[in-house]
């Protein structure tokens, strides 16, 4: 039983995020972008094609949030790695950084 609960903990933090953290997050960061685009954009799709591109970005919506859930779930196992100690909270990348991060969670 010790060692269910051990294979459970937070795996130590890395020194940087490997290239898979690094490629979810960009593609979170596409859907985003590719969800905003095409639903700021359904008032000048002819009204004959508008159902095809509703339904694809229903679709791709709950693509994006599957892929929310997996992010949430992988967070718990993963520890992300500490800044740089040059790096704190007044530096103004991390006070921007923090506002659009919360929109991606």
């Amino acid at each position: 039983m010790n060692e269910t609960r051990a294979s459970l903990r937070l795996a130590p933090a890395a020194a940087r995020y490997g290239e898979g953290a690094i490629a979810f997050h960009w593609l979170v960061a596409a859907l985003i972008g590719f969800l905003g685009v095409l639903g700021l954009s359904f008032g000048y799709i002819p009204r004959e094609q508008r159902a095809f591109w509703i339904n694809l970005h229903v679709c791709v919506g709950l693509v994006y949030f599957g892929l929310v859930l997996a992010r949430l779930v992988w967070r718990t196992v993963h520890r992300p790695p500490d800044p740089p100690p040059e790096i704190g909270e007044n530096w103004p990348a991390a006070r921007r950084s923090r506002p659009i991060a919360s929109c991606m969670r």
